[in-house]
């Protein structure tokens, strides 16, 4: 069941998915096509397929509660002020419980359009609160008890917020999870790579919020940056003002930059082109990143490790195994626009990138399975049309 609702994640954080507007609730099986095989590993047909009330939907963010359970929030393409919101346990079952006994809800904002939001968790007295964050710096609350969306725009308190539609805002473990978010990006006006940690003292928001921040440097303006927490430490993927993929470590307490680390010599001549960084295990990140206009993204697994030079002890970005580069022979027509990729951690082994392209009806799996003895790497491929 857990791989059934991992899937769910995945194929609804892909913008360009459309949902099946036929099937109202219930398993479904997809048949995907294997392509390439290197081991047996577990079937990927057992997926959950969602009824859709919309035409056709582009918006779609997913995230996970504290219990595991699953929320997904569905945007028409055009300006609407209705959000749909999915939501499914843990366990698969239906997450409302009302008398239509259905998986979604219908809400309704003030605003016109809720575009690629970022989604994340503010808990307030033992009570969990969905909230979006957007491009053009609107914040969404939803009360998914009472039924009410509460919004308001958040431009002055966070300064220009960045080009790219994906960036970071989640909430942190180091604060138990309540109600301090990660928020990091490109500023558009100055090109400095901002951090942030918000502090949300109460959910209707006012010019009061606290806020801790560090702008690391100037950067590229068309670059997501993506960051993951690492028990005391955030590491961050950026693109810096050379246009070259740089890691950094910052404490997380004060933002304090502890180190930086240029992991691609080759600049980047492309927008958009996506990337991201995920933590998998014992301060082991992976970082892939698109490096030109083709099919093949670039995956390192990169360690950071506590080394003793100059009679003190300093931290140290190493590679943990040799660099992958996915697709190498271009079989798969892969897009590598940040809209159309996400990788996703599935356990410490086993890491899941989905891929597709804009006006493709093909979405691309790709399962990638990490050794922990040989640091062999495996790959299998997968299409669904």
């Amino acid at each position: 069941m857990k791989l059934l609702v991992f899937f769910n994640v995945i194929l609804f954080t892909l913008n360009q998915f459309i949902l099946n507007k036929k099937i109202e609730y219930g398993h479904n099986n997809f048949n995907l096509m294997r392509l390439t095989q290197k081991e047996e590993i577990q079937k990927l047909n057992n997926v959950i397929n969602i009824y859709n009330p919309f035409d056709r939907v582009s918006y779609i963010s997913c995230i996970t509660n504290t219990k595991g359970d699953l929320f997904i929030t569905i945007n028409p393409q055009e300006k609407s002020t209705t959000r749909l919101i999915y939501a499914i346990k843990s366990d698969g079952s239906i997450y409302f419980n009302d008398t239509d006994n259905k998986p979604y809800k219908i809400m309704n904002s003030t605003l016109d359009l809720n575009k690629y939001p970022l989604l994340s968790f503010l808990k307030f007295e033992d009570n969990e609160y969905l909230i979006s964050f957007t491009q053009n710096s609107m914040f969404e609350s939803f009360d998914l008890n009472s039924n009410n969306i509460s919004n308001q725009g958040i431009f002055q308190i966070l300064g220009p917020n960045s080009n790219i539609n994906k960036n970071t805002f989640t909430r942190l473990n180091y604060y138990n999870n309540n109600n301090y978010i990660l928020n990091s990006y490109i500023e558009r006006n100055n090109r400095y790579f901002l951090l942030q940690i918000l502090n949300f003292p109460k959910l209707q928001l006012d010019r009061k919020i606290g806020k801790l921040e560090n702008k690391v440097g100037e950067s590229w303006h068309y670059s997501s940056v993506t960051c993951f927490e690492n028990i005391d430490l955030i590491e961050c993927l950026y693109v810096d003002k050379y246009r070259l993929y740089t890691v950094a470590i910052f404490n997380i307490s004060n933002l304090e930059e502890i180190y930086t680390k240029i992991i691609e010599v080759s600049s980047i001549r492309f927008d958009e082109l996506f990337s991201k960084c995920i933590q998998i295990k014992d301060y082991i990140g992976a970082f892939i990143y698109f490096r030109e206009n083709n099919a093949i993204p670039k995956l390192n697994f990169i360690k950071l490790n506590m080394v003793y030079e100059n009679n003190s002890f300093i931290y140290k970005l190493e590679n943990y195994t040799d660099p992958l580069y996915i697709n190498s022979d271009q079989k798969y027509y892969l897009g590598n626009n940040y809209i159309y990729n996400d990788i996703i951690k599935f356990n410490e082994n086993d890491i899941i990138y989905v891929n597709t392209k804009n006006e493709s009806d093909i979405l691309m799996i790709i399962i990638i399975k990490l050794s922990d003895e040989s640091k062999n790497i495996l790959i299998n491929y997968y299409k669904k049309n």
